[in-house]
């Protein structure tokens, strides 16, 4: 019976690998579907490797990934405490199991979900979300939510905006940011606008339209586009991003002189001089 007991404790000890002491880790690991690794407080580890995890990570402390991260079984970034509980990711995670964040992810290059990314913390995403063929459920508005991010997410599975816990999820098909802007809102009749773009799509297409219709309509991977109006009144142009866009109004008048009509009147004032001082001299 001692020997049971004592057989049950070591295989217990060996199946969980408590990390209390920052390091890095250099060489592949291969985490079993019996074992856990715990990251405990104040505790920063630093990947430079491969690690295939087919049990269960726990993260209580700091998880700085500058390699891989291959997950299969479980990932959990949790803990009671304040401290640390983060995930900085430079490199590359690829979750084909569960991958729950309670806290913190900072994400700067690629993370690639083709399974189940819970999100009840914060993700700072400067970087590149795939979900794929996954589903990724969102607690927090500034964190999957295009919106509030500068990185990119490719969408091809499912994201969920769960507003409060315990409610029913929707979905959000608005995968694209798209915020347009003009340099003037009041321009002449002659003179030109422009529109820009802040947006993670590749192209982007411009509609310039008045009171009759569109009158430009082009599509480009530059994230500016020039026009010149072709009558005074108001006009109107739309960003199309991807399944995301934006418009901006604008007011076209007569009432100052453009460049272009000052020159016109220049040279009739002085051809109608000349007239007058040839007729003068007839008479």
């Amino acid at each position: 019976m001692k020997i049971a007991i004592i057989v049950a404790v070591i295989l217990l000890i060996s199946a969980s690998n408590v990390y209390a002491i920052s390091s890095s880790i250099s060489s592949n690991k291969i985490i079993n579907g019996t074992e856990e690794w715990i990251i405990e407080d104040d505790t920063s580890i630093i990947n430079n490797a491969r690690i295939t995890n087919y049990g269960k990570i726990v993260i209580k402390g700091e998880l700085i990934n500058n390699a891989e991260i291959e997950n299969f079984g479980l990932i959990v970034i949790d803990d009671t405490f304040i401290n640390n509980k983060r995930l900085i990711n430079n490199g590359y995670i690829h979750n084909i199991g569960i991958f729950t964040n309670n806290y913190i992810i900072s994400n700067l290059n690629i993370i690639n979900n083709t399974n189940t990314l819970n999100n009840n913390g914060y993700i700072f995403n400067i970087g590149r979300i795939v979900n794929s063929t996954g589903t990724a459920n969102d607690d927090e508005m500034r964190a999957l939510f295009p919106s509030f991010i500068s990185g990119k997410i490719d969408n091809n599975g499912h994201i969920f905006d769960i507003r409060e816990r315990g409610k029913s999820s929707r979905p959000i098909s608005n995968t694209n940011i798209c915020e347009l802007s003009l340099d003037k809102t009041l321009i002449n009749l002659g003179e030109k606008i422009t529109a820009s773009v802040n947006t993670n799509s590749n192209t982007v297409r411009f509609i310039w339209s008045n009171q009759v219709g569109i009158e430009r309509d082009v599509t480009k991977s530059a994230l500016t586009d020039e026009y010149t109006p072709t009558s005074a009144g108001n006009w109107q142009v739309k960003a199309e991003c991807g399944n995301a866009s934006d418009s901006e109004t604008f007011e076209v008048s007569f009432n100052v002189l453009s460049e272009y009509a000052i020159g016109i009147l220049a040279s009739v004032i002085t051809m109608s001089s000349i007239l007058f001082f040839h007729l003068r001299r007839l008479f």
